[in-house]
């Protein structure tokens, strides 16, 4: 069994965990934040009943591990995972990093073992809808937040 573990504790990481909780061969491992006094993170961890983990601990006890943290602390977060011999690959929540440059950067971090963004929802028909509408009016700027 694939074990998979959550940095963040916000709503892309609860969006994750649940996910992976929800699968067949996996098994969610635990989450870890900044703090691992972290309310958000405790909570996530008691609702999904798993163990709030340091960094160093998720990185040795997990096949995967799934970044969604701000955008500004996921390379300082895939830094603290990229000594773990344990870890396959991470998926890294979107946006990865705020330049080219900063994607190849958390490429080199890891080694060499697969980092992958992650794109949900990209083919869903409101997703495609909006896209579209996007596309036509051509912003400089676009930030669409779901509740």
């Amino acid at each position: 069994m694939t074990s998979v573990g959550i940095v963040g504790a916000g709503r892309a990481a609860t969006l994750h965990a649940e996910s992976v909780r929800a699968a067949r061969g996996v098994r969610l491992a635990g989450v870890t934040a900044r703090s691992t006094a972290s309310p958000k993170a405790a909570a996530l961890a008691d609702a999904l009943d798993c163990p709030v983990l340091t960094a160093q601990e998720l990185a040795g006890t997990c096949d995967v591990a799934v970044i969604a943290t701000p955008p500004a602390a996921r390379a300082e977060a895939l830094a603290e995972l990229a000594s773990s011999r344990r870890l396959r690959a991470v998926l890294v929540e979107l946006p990865a990093a705020t330049s080219i440059d900063g994607i190849a950067e958390l490429g080199a971090a890891f080694g060499g073992r697969p980092v992958m963004a992650a794109v949900n929802l990209l083919h869903a028909p409101a997703v495609r809808q909006m896209l579209d509408a996007v596309t036509a009016m051509d912003p400089h700027h676009l930030e669409l937040r779901l509740a």
